[in-house]
């Protein structure tokens, strides 16, 4: 940790960052926030928008001079993630391979900072809110059991690094196509039916990619270390969210029940995430759902 006060880690200041993942939903909104908050940005991925390429299938690591970075935010997963078993390689490469070598060759060369995305699928759905402290890990498909293994290979090194977990929780906006709440509102718009688990469905609380994306941030720039939850302020059932999407489309949705188990919680505190990083989501669902319908 030999640059920890000539980068400024803890108090802001411009840090030079290699973000994997960068070209991606969640990569471009953080590399924005990262810019414009005077951090040195340094984009790997495989599409021709980032700063270097990286095919992680291919190339163990993004071809960079380590000694100039101060941290590193592992964001990039395959475009098809949940895929099982297609993208169960490409899952295995990125999540958990590639972790282990970012996370030793920032060891090697004494980068400051680590950061691992993560997500909510590597616990168990329950009763209550997901909360930070818990690592009870009972993932319920591969991408969740890939995540998981990062999240041991993070919490492993944190004798060595200053290294912390960021679960997302359901981001959504422009651009995020292939995330949750942006193909419901498209199948709502199409009035194409919805399946929901029982009478409301899931409870969850999805978080606006910018007011994600001010989270990280956060977290780049703080000492604190562990686990650390992005999710929205409003926890709603899905068949709640489906209502306010179609009052916004002029349309009721299409819903049908089934006979499932009773559905559990999906949804995130983000309580020690408040605390130690002042994370305060500031979009409404209305307003979030609002913004993505007329982007």
């Amino acid at each position: 940790m030999r640059r920890r006060e000539s980068a400024g880690l803890g108090c802001g200041t411009g840090l030079t960052v290699l973000v994997t993942g960068a070209p991606g939903f969640v990569g471009r909104a953080v590399t924005t926030q990262l810019s414009a908050r005077g951090h040195s940005v340094i984009g790997a991925g495989p599409e021709h928008s980032a700063t270097i390429g990286w095919d992680a299938l291919r190339e163990p690591l993004p071809k960079v001079d380590w000694d100039s970075l101060d941290a590193i935010i592992h964001l990039a997963v395959p475009p098809r993630a949940a895929e099982f078993p297609d993208q169960a390689a490409a899952n295995y490469e990125l999540s958990i391979a590639a972790t282990f070598r970012l996370l030793e060759t920032a060891r090697q060369h004494g980068i400051v900072r680590f950061l691992l995305a993560s997500t909510g699928h590597v616990l168990q759905s329950s009763n209550v809110p997901h909360s930070e402290e818990d690592v009870r890990y009972c993932p319920i498909n591969f991408y969740g059991t890939a995540k998981a293994c990062a999240e041991l290979l993070v919490r492993a090194y944190a004798g060595c690094l200053s290294a912390a977990v960021l679960r997302f929780y359901y981001p959504y906006g422009p651009g995020g196509d292939r995330f949750l709440v942006n193909r419901l509102l498209h199948l709502v718009a199409e009035g194409r039916e919805i399946s929901i688990e029982g009478d409301k469905g899931i409870l969850l609380n999805p978080v606006w990619i910018e007011d994600l994306a001010r989270g990280v941030a956060l977290a780049l720039e703080s000492t604190d270390t562990g686990v650390f939850h992005f999710a929205g302020s409003e926890t709603l059932t899905l068949r709640e969210l489906l209502e306010m999407m179609g009052r916004l489309v002029g349309h009721e949705p299409v819903i049908r029940t089934t006979h499932a188990s009773p559905p559990r919680r999906h949804d995130a505190s983000f309580e020690r995430s408040r605390r130690l990083l002042g994370y305060d989501p500031k979009i409404s669902m209305k307003e979030g759902l609002r913004r993505l319908w007329t982007s």
